[in-house]
């Protein structure tokens, strides 16, 4: 179900909310040597640890800056390859530092919102809260992304 609560205009990512915690330049150690960015996503209604348990929008747990959503293998896409920055496994995204509502709270803690950004993978990398059609776009544009990136390696090799 969409988000039918706000804060300044930006639904509220909740359990219930349908948001995503998507980042597109995670890097990891694939096949635990080579260093290259991947898609890391988790979506919101993994809310796992911190969340105020007294507080619920629309049926939901509310995201809020400590809140941590998703643990392994919840994050996506599965597999086993470490964070290159904190070498976690598909671990938990958060809230980045500075972001969420500046006036809306719950228990003490800003409430995140549609393109407030996060920490993904035990902060491994950058996402931003996004819906599903913001998913998709950001999808496209990693996929985008590694066209350009293979079509310049193949160039460099010629």
């Amino acid at each position: 179900m969409a988000s039918t609560v706000s804060a300044n205009g930006k639904k509220v990512a909740t359990s219930t909310s349908g948001h995503w915690a998507v980042g597109i330049e995670d890097p990891r150690l694939v096949n635990k040597k080579k260093r290259t960015d991947l898609i890391n996503e988790i979506e919101s209604k993994h809310i796992a640890r911190a969340y105020a348990p007294t507080v619920k929008f629309d049926k939901g747990w509310v995201w809020n800056e400590p809140v941590e959503v998703g643990d392994p293998p919840k994050s996506l896409p599965p597999d086993t390859w470490e964070g290159a920055n904190t070498h976690k496994v598909n671990s938990f995204a958060n809230g980045a530092p500075g972001a969420g509502s500046i006036n809306v709270f719950v228990a003490n803690k800003k409430v995140l919102c549609f393109t407030h950004t996060t920490e993904q993978n035990a902060k491994n990398s950058k996402g931003v809260i996004t819906d599903e059609a913001g998913r998709q776009a950001l999808h496209k544009k990693y996929d985008e992304n590694q066209a350009r990136l293979a079509a310049a390696a193949a160039q460099a090799q010629s």
